[in-house]
């Protein structure tokens, strides 16, 4: 496992409190990536069950019903936004997973 080079010009101070403030960061990651990670599949079966529904009603009204006001671009980009919701997502839980140095020691 290899950590980050210690610089001989920084004092005790400062390694103390970076030190301090990984604790911290873990203290607060720990949670919210648990919770993010108990929420996904809730979270992307909301998300994509509600693109689902738009995108069939808005094909369902363009090739049968064709009612004349419906709001089809609306419905559609509605539909589209909702399933890409799920990127922001997937890279905030991507994000506090990370090893808080940048490397993996678990990854050979």
């Amino acid at each position: 496992m290899s950590y980050p080079p210690e610089r001989p010009h920084q004092g005790i101070l400062y390694r103390c409190m970076r030190t301090l403030l990984l604790i911290a960061w873990v203290a607060i990651r720990i949670p919210v990536v648990t919770l993010l990670i108990i929420l996904e599949p809730f979270v992307t079966i909301f998300l994509m069950g509600f693109a689902t529904i738009g995108l069939l009603t808005c094909i369902l009204n363009f090739l049968l019903l064709q009612f004349p006001h419906f709001p089809y671009w609306l419905v559609l980009s509605i539909s589209i936004g909702s399933a890409l919701l799920l990127l922001p997502y997937y890279a905030l839980m991507r994000t506090l997973t990370r090893h808080p140095w940048g490397d993996d020691p678990y990854r050979s």
